[in-house]
């Protein structure tokens, strides 16, 4: 017996039709979309679980944008837009679908209720160059507006963002929400990580003012800068920033807190990790440069570099806590990078990040103690040949929060001029590899921060950057998403570190849920609607794509 697959099927009850531009007849059905084609042929979109395809089932409702064609495309569990190919793609199957779920973009509280749309229409605004289209749902009306708008007006907006939600004693961080979706009811808290997230808003804020020499970007990277003086202040130990403070009056979250003995009446968390330093030795050199035009002003920042790294390598290479032991992660001594089995992980990470930090305390200090520090490193303990394995690539032990910890460290390597940077062959060995291995991210700040090698010929997926921060969600509240009934994903063969599979191929940022520096952004679940990010994942790389005029 032969069986033949024939076209031609519609294959469920009708729910809708449309004609497009082309004569093209669409058939929407609880299956998928049939197309009538005008030599009356039909295409079946929809079955094929890969990327390209339709990818939702169910299909409820359609409506065209005249102007340009656009299929707009409703169905049980949720909303899509389709764009025709351009250029020789003449396939179906050459076009973009962009897929709507959830809070961020249907009327609801989860993502378990408000996705069912009855009824799909779009305003098409040719004189204004918008395209709207509107999804009826269970719950209300979705208005989707797509608005030209430059990377610049996005980065406005998203400055716009800063104060007062994400400003708590000029630290830079996240904020909850006390109620779903709601701005109003935003809480500042403090977070592990205040000096990192500060020190990457801080960085975008002395690119913007070296592009723009506005005033006010001045005052907002000083203000950062200044915020981060304190957290090195409060702890009373030359060297030792803390993790976050609060005033005596807040209740402390989770972690270790101490009361401070040079600033009474705050309270400083302790046991600060490696994220928090590479935040503000990436950021202090940026002042020094960028930032300080006053020699007062760049002492500050030189003085910082120097307490820090200066108590690092004091201290045979450990952050020492107020308790007179290392903090957990702080730790860059060879006898734990080369000799401890169980640091294996961090071992070219780690080289990574001491080198780079007594590189650029030499170059900024001129202090020959960190030349010497630097040459010890390497002589006698080879970090230079660590560093070139950086990244880890063992599918279970793969933690994104190390890209952040490896590019930080290569901005600061890659920002001192070239007479400093010693052992170079190993460095671009190292982000070459590790770039490689991520690029498929497409993620804007590591593809920037590798442009600025020049290495690759200078290819360094500038087009995937520039994507990146066009997709970049306006809302930077971390909606709940859950993409694991598209039909248009695939997963990668072994599951990541929590056991959990991951996406093979990245969908679009504003599909997910918010995205920051150290996520995984091949997870195809996330968010709460309880929080809000603070923008400067978006800013950070526009800033420093400006001032290496890779955008305009």
């Amino acid at each position: 017996i032969n069986y033949v697959w024939v076209d031609g099927l519609i294959d469920g009850m009708i729910n809708d039709l449309l004609f497009d531009n082309d004569g093209v007849l669409w058939i929407a059905n609880r299956i998928n979309i049939n197309l009538l084609h005008l030599n009356g042929t039909f295409q079946r979109i929809g079955i094929e679980t890969w990327q390209g395809s339709l990818p939702l089932t169910n299909v409820t409702s359609l409506a065209m944008t005249s102007s340009n064609s656009n299929i707009w495309v409703g169905s049980i569990t949720a909303g899509a837009r389709y764009s025709p190919p351009t250029g020789e793609m003449t396939s179906i199957m050459g076009g973009q679908w962009r897929y709507y779920f959830g809070p961020r973009w249907l009327p609801s509280e989860s993502i378990n209720q408000g996705q069912t749309i009855y009824s799909t229409c779009v305003l098409d605004q040719s004189a204004t160059s918008n395209e709207i289209g509107v999804f009826a749902t269970d719950m209300g009306l979705a208005i989707i507006s797509w608005t030209p708008t430059t990377l610049y007006e996005k980065s406005e907006l998203y400055q716009q963002m800063i104060y007062p939600r994400h400003d708590r004693y000029g630290l830079t961080s996240n904020c909850n929400l006390k109620y779903f979706g709601n701005l109003t009811s935003y809480e500042l808290e403090s977070s592990d990580n205040d000096g990192l997230w500060t020190s990457m808003y801080g960085a975008s804020q002395a690119f913007r003012y070296a592009v723009t020499k506005d005033p006010q970007a001045k005052a907002d990277g000083m203000k950062a800068f200044r915020a981060l003086e304190f957290l090195n202040y409060v702890t009373g130990i030359k060297g030792l920033p803390a993790r976050s403070v609060l005033n005596q009056t807040q209740a402390p979250s989770s972690g270790t807190w101490h009361n401070s003995t040079t600033v009474p009446g705050w309270i400083w968390k302790g046991d600060t990790s490696s994220d928090e330093i590479v935040g503000h030795l990436m950021f202090y050199p940026l002042v020094y440069d960028l930032l300080a035009e006053t020699q007062e002003e760049k002492d500050r920042a030189k003085n910082l570099i120097y307490d820090i790294t200066h108590y690092i390598v004091e201290n045979g290479y450990y952050l020492i806590d107020v308790t007179g032991k290392p903090t957990t992660w702080g730790v860059w001594a060879p006898e734990k990078l080369n000799d401890d089995q169980t640091w294996y992980s961090e071992r070219g990470l780690n080289s990574l990040q001491i080198l780079s930090w007594v590189l650029s305390a030499y170059r900024v200090t001129g202090d020959k103690y960190f030349l010497d520090s630097y040459k010890q490193l390497t002589d006698e303990y080879k970090y230079h040949m660590n560093v070139i394995n950086a990244k880890i690539t063992d599918p279970q032990d793969v933690n994104f929060s190390d890209d952040e910890l490896n590019f930080l460290p290569y901005l600061t390597y890659y920002w001192i001029p070239q007479e400093f940077q010693y052992n170079k062959t190993f460095y671009d060995l190292s982000i070459i590899r590790t770039w490689t291995t991520i690029n498929k991210g497409k993620q804007s700040l590591w593809n920037l921060i590798f442009g600025i090698t020049g290495l690759n010929s200078n290819n360094f997926n500038l087009p995937d950057a520039v994507e990146c921060m066009q997709q970049w969600p306006l809302s930077q509240i971390e909606w709940p998403v859950d993409n694991n009934h598209r039909l248009d994903i695939r997963y990668q063969k072994t599951l990541n570190r929590f056991n959990s599979p991951d996406l093979d191929v990245l969908i679009p940022y504003d599909e997910n849920t918010v995205y920051q520096w150290n996520a995984d952004p091949f997870s195809a679940t996330g968010g709460s609607g309880y929080s809000e990010a603070a923008p400067s994942a978006y800013l950070f790389p526009y800033w420093l794509g400006r001032y290496f005029n890779f955008i305009v």
